[in-house]
């Protein structure tokens, strides 16, 4: 009889599967990075890291899968690193391990340089910029966020060009121009580095021509003389 329900319990065991493998995980130096496994029979699942195990199987698991998730700090060490979850079907089987995931751990990239700012328009600017000498990654791109003189956010784009033409609604307004330079995965950002900011401020030099007919006496003729004034924004940058 012991016989008999050892051996379904090998095979009832042995039956349990992969629903959910570990996944790879690109994020920032110092960041967590989290990877999670599911298997359809309720056995306690531990975890493995370059082949050690760092996390081993709880005592109880919940039915009637089991789900677990790890949470590591990404390091230097662990960049390529890879991560696998395993469980035990019986003590008299070997551990069942998944496939690996990777985990892909990126410094945080450096700000970008020599922000500037050139009026259009009365209510378009260019902003332009440049990286820093071999930041050339595929993943890197831009968060360009403009923001009123008064905080609230008028522009929020990420773009992988160096340069980007944005509208000002309020050309008496002043505006605040960031730039951070963020590393991309999957249409997500897993990292972001420090910002570079520059003030927005109306549009370029506006000039208007006046024309005033006023009085003046030469000896005794009356002639009209015609003055043009000169208006001119001025342009601060910081």
């Amino acid at each position: 009889m012991f016989l008999v329900l050892l051996i379904l319990h090998i095979c009832s065991s042995g039956s349990a599967i992969f629903t959910i493998n570990p996944t790879n995980v690109t994020t920032c130096l110092g960041s967590p990075a989290v990877f999670t496994c599911v298997i359809t029979e309720p056995l306690p699942i531990g975890w493995l890291i370059n082949g050690t195990q760092i996390q081993s199987p709880p005592l109880i698991t919940p039915g009637p899968g089991s789900q677990s998730t790890l949470s590591v700090t990404a390091t230097s060490e662990l960049n390529g690193a890879p991560v696998q979850c395993y469980y035990i079907p019986s003590v008299l089987l070997p551990s069942i391990v998944s496939p690996p995931a990777y985990l892909s751990v990126q410094a945080p990239p450096s700000a970008p340089t020599n922000l500037t700012t050139t009026a259009l328009n009365a209510t378009s600017v260019l902003l332009a910029w440049e990286s820093l000498s071999g930041a050339q990654s595929p993943s890197l791109f831009y968060r360009v966020l403009v923001t009123s003189g008064n905080g609230t956010p008028v522009h929020n784009r990420t773009v992988k060009e160096l340069q980007l033409i944005l509208t000002t609604p309020d050309p008496c307004d002043q505006y605040w121009a960031h730039v951070t330079a963020v590393y991309v995965n999957l249409h997500s950002i897993v990292c972001t580095g420090n910002s570079i900011i520059k003030t927005i401020d109306g549009g370029p030099p506006a000039t208007v021509s006046i024309t005033n007919t006023r009085n003046v006496f030469s000896n005794s003729s009356r002639d009209n003389v015609t003055v043009e004034l000169i208006l001119q924004d001025l342009l601060y940058d910081i």
